[in-house]
């Protein structure tokens, strides 16, 4: 019989292979890649590079670090922000393919990278009680999902959301807990502590990811009593979340620094009380909390974008207003080409009033909120359906380096669990997470 092991590293060879005939068919460099492009190439690698790397540290060290928070589970965690990082990263790649011509350049591998955080929040969820090939499907359905959702939201409902809050945060966490939600409460939860030295590590996560936020927030917008470490950890990233959709809005530095207060204020709240009361009345297990730092502030940042963009005017704005919010911009015209004297690459909109560009911000927070759940809680059966096929995490092994590694032999409770699990793998294939 076949062990998982082999299962695994069989599906994502054959992935692999799949993905090499996808971009020789689908995929070219852009201009910016072309040496005889001098100004393409200067704007890609003075601009967009450095916050490409950004985002790329944000993901793999700040992402890889917080996740490192459970006190036997410090491999997996960042072995799997590794996992996920590199299988969507080419996946979502590939698949922008579907909404234009993929001429790969430096903002293609920004959004990329944008896609992949979505995923790395999902996962947050039902961190530790899946395996490798489950997030593998999980990320194979969420994507075109999450695709799908951006394009609704920013191409036909015009919302704007620069910094991703409600289309990355609060999608990438409700779609997350939906998965999990189906996928139930582990029995077993004897190990989902953090100790001394997994706090620290989760701990320099936060900084790093402290560090590099606003330029996952702004990469896009070039185009013009005693403390809990998990309290810390979060509430002090919270803010990032919730100021996303309006990063580029103009908004006073007295209301920048009430958002994040209040952010930080609701992502404590949800820790101490309403993940406790999610957990134990709706049997809605969330490993990495993220309904406390990505649902809710991705909420308020919404909510945020709604009453910042009914209050834009010309006024505050000048004509960035018509960048700030495309579809506020007049239709072609002598209005248009009076605006397109102080800046002339704005494009003709819908000649929105701000109540009504207002509306539309509401109404893409709330299909995105609606969708994401949904499509949530149908990506979670499948997922339960095929479990029997590509095999799941067992209750024994949740949260458990042991079950996917060979870990020091630095006291004996390590090497019998590491026998026992040696006895399951020769006796019961259907156990996963072997890499």
């Amino acid at each position: 019989m076949m062990t998982l092991g082999k299962r695994t590293a069989i599906i994502i060879i054959i992935f692999e292979i799949v993905m090499i005939i996808a971009f020789g068919f689908f995929a070219s460099y852009g201009e910016e890649a072309d040496s005889r492009s001098l100004h393409s190439v200067y704007k890609s690698t003075s601009i967009y590079y450095p916050m490409f790397q950004d985002i790329q540290v944000m993901t793999l060290i700040g992402f890889g670090c917080l996740m490192m928070f459970m006190k036997r589970y410090g491999y997996s965690g960042v072995a799997i922000v590794f996992f996920v990082s590199g299988i969507t990263f080419q996946y979502g790649l590939l698949l922008q393919r579907i909404l234009k011509p993929l001429d790969i350049g430096v903002k293609n591998l920004i959004d990329a990278d944008i896609t992949t955080v979505t995923m790395l929040i999902s996962v947050g969820a039902v961190l530790g009680k899946t395996s490798l090939l489950q997030v593998f499907f999980m990320i194979l359905i969420e994507v075109p999902i999450y695709i799908g959702n951006m394009y609704l939201s920013s191409s036909y409902l015009k919302a704007s959301d620069i910094g991703g809050s409600v289309s990355v945060h609060l999608f990438g966490a409700y779609f997350g807990l939906a998965v999990s939600r189906v996928l139930g409460k582990p029995k077993n939860m004897s190990l989902e502590k953090s100790s001394y030295n997994s706090d620290l590590m989760a701990i320099v996560g936060t900084l790093f990811l402290w560090i590099f936020w606003p330029s996952f927030n702004g990469a896009l917008s070039w185009e013009d009593g005693q403390q809990r470490a998990a309290h810390l950890q979060n509430a002090s990233l919270s803010g990032g979340v919730a100021i996303g959709t309006a990063a580029d809005f103009m908004l006073m530095p007295f209301a920048a620094l009430a958002i994040g207060g209040v952010a930080g204020a609701i992502t404590t709240l949800g820790f101490a009380y309403i993940q406790p009361w999610l957990l134990r009345k709706l049997r809605l297990h969330d490993t990495c909390g993220i309904h406390n730092l990505h649902g809710l502030p991705g909420i308020l940042a919404g909510l945020v974008g709604v009453i910042a963009s009914a209050q834009a005017s010309v006024d505050t704005y000048g004509s960035r207003l018509y960048l700030v919010f495309p579809a506020r911009a007049p239709a072609e015209g002598t209005e248009l080409d009076r605006i397109r004297l102080q800046l002339s690459n704005i494009e003709p909109g819908d000649h929105r009033t701000a109540g009504k560009q207002a509306i539309y911000q509401l109404i893409a927070l709330a299909v995105t909120f609606i969708l994401s759940i949904v499509t949530g809680v149908i990506t979670g059966i499948i997922l339960k359906i095929i479990t029997p096929l590509i095999g799941g995490v067992s209750d024994e092994y949740t949260h458990d380096d042991s079950l996917m590694w060979t870990l020091p032999e630095d006291s004996a409770d390590d090497n019998n669990k590491k026998k026992e699990v040696d006895n399951i793998h020769a006796q019961h294939h259907h156990i996963t997470g072997v890499i």
